[in-house]
């Protein structure tokens, strides 16, 4: 729904369990390279986060994830990828 119809929605029924690996970066992260590539606004794809991944973003307001989407400090699991684009062709 958030790549086609462009909404993010929440799947009440659907839980997405937490996992110590996975941290808020790494989901910021990867919406980032799927909002880029899709140029959503940062807004909407801060949306998608917190409705998505309830487990990791509870606590966490949604203009505070949209300030922090891309982050490319410390280490992480899933990369920005600013190129991405240019893999695709």
């Amino acid at each position: 729904m958030f790549c086609t119809e462009r909404q993010a929605l929440s799947f009440p029924n659907i839980k997405i369990y937490k996992k110590s690996v996975i941290k808020q970066a790494d989901i910021k992260n990867f919406a980032w390279n799927i909002g880029n590539i899709y140029g959503y606004p940062l807004d909407l794809t801060a949306q998608f986060v917190c409705a998505t991944f309830p487990a990791w973003f509870a606590n966490t307001e949604r203009t505070t994830v949209e300030r922090t989407l891309r982050t490319t400090r410390g280490q992480v699991n899933i990369e920005i990828d600013p190129n991405l684009l240019s893999r695709l062709e």
